[in-house]
């Protein structure tokens, strides 16, 4: 695969503006900022469709440059038991994830104050609205740091031994970073689960099983705020 200006475009904007951004966001002092927000709808659907402008882009440039379609991963998955495997430990992951918030619920509340706490769905009503931005998610950060960012890295490296472990490491860890500000233990979490899409990606080379994976984790991520809202709610 040849880069063009659009690739280290992408590139830069993925992978060193949008993590220094998120790290100057986490960074920045701890101010009132309920009353600048936008309401939860219009910060899920901008979000959005920024993504999907950011996916569209990466399918309009690698259709322009003529590039197989099946090299970012859009085709049947391989399914064989490194992928079974990868899969049901990401899921083990989310799963323990989710108990584990479900349990200290107060001390989770209490750490997302501020951001979080006004973006995150508090009811069926903001759920709803919601999916369009975790069905977004989904779908276009796999194109963005799956199909498109390992490919990249693949390209980069490609004259060394060790470059598809490089080709792993460096998008799940730009990933993990890029949602620092939910935290160090979310950026762990995130970059674990990172590792596990961008295994799952190369040994199954196809987005798909990634993507459905990533949308579940996040439709019910955000059904779990909800409950767990609505839980908080019963005990005040």
């Amino acid at each position: 695969m040849d880069f063009n200006g659009f690739d280290h475009l992408i590139f830069f904007i993925t992978c060193i503006l949008l993590p220094v951004l998120s790290i100057l966001s986490a960074k920045a002092p701890e101010i009132d900022i309920e009353p600048s927000l936008p309401e939860k709808k219009h910060i899920y659907f901008s979000n959005g469709l920024m993504l999907w402008i950011g996916a569209l882009l990466i399918i309009t440039n690698w259709n322009l440059a003529d590039r197989s379609w099946a090299l970012l991963g859009i085709q049947m998955p391989i399914v064989n038991n490194t992928v079974l495997i990868m899969c049901l430990l990401l899921l083990v992951i989310y799963a323990a994830d989710s108990i584990y918030n479900i349990i200290n619920q107060n001390k989770i509340q209490d750490e997302s104050k501020g951001m979080l706490e006004e973006v995150l769905p508090e009811n069926w009503g903001e759920y709803s609205q919601f999916l369009f931005l975790a069905v977004s998610a989904g779908v276009c950060e796999e194109f963005i740091y799956r199909g498109f960012l390992v490919n990249y890295f693949l390209e980069l490296t490609k004259s060394y031994a060790y470059g598809p472990y490089l080709s792993i490491f460096i998008p799940a860890a730009i990933f993990a970073v890029s949602h620092i500000y939910q935290g160090w233990f979310s950026v762990v979490k995130i970059f674990s689960l990172a590792l596990l899409f961008c295994g799952i990606f190369l040994f199954s080379q196809s987005l798909l099983l990634v993507i459905v994976i990533h949308v579940l984790v996040d439709v019910i991520s955000g059904a779990l705020m909800v409950v767990m809202a609505k839980r908080a709610n019963r005990k005040t």
